[in-house]
């Protein structure tokens, strides 16, 4: 099921399962957090695993101002995002842009 949080760049939509240490999955450009759907009961195991949908992907609605969105404006709404759930001390696994914007 996926909840939604608002952050100040818009609402984003993203899956928690499981308990334990956080684990963060940040999806590729294009893609969705469907992208982990086949490593998520797994990990789900072991971790507190939090997937999200990029502005503009999967549930999440689109950027207000789209042609003004770089990859500073996604690493803002990341730090935006751990902080507005808590997450101080998480793992995180990112394909392509989700890896870019973790470092």
């Amino acid at each position: 099921m996926m909840k939604s949080i608002q952050l100040t760049r818009g609402s984003v939509y993203y899956r928690e399962l499981g308990k334990g240490a956080p684990l963060l999955l940040l999806h590729a450009n294009p893609g969705d957090s469907r992208d982990f759907d086949v490593v998520i009961p797994e990990l789900a195991k072991h971790y507190r695993v939090i997937a999200l949908d990029w502005p503009g992907y999967g549930q999440s609605a689109p950027p207000p101002d789209p042609e003004k969105v770089d990859v500073f404006f996604f690493h803002r709404l990341f730090v935006e995002f751990l902080d507005a759930l808590n997450l101080h001390h998480v793992s995180i696994i990112g394909n392509s842009v989700g890896g870019e914007i973790s470092r």
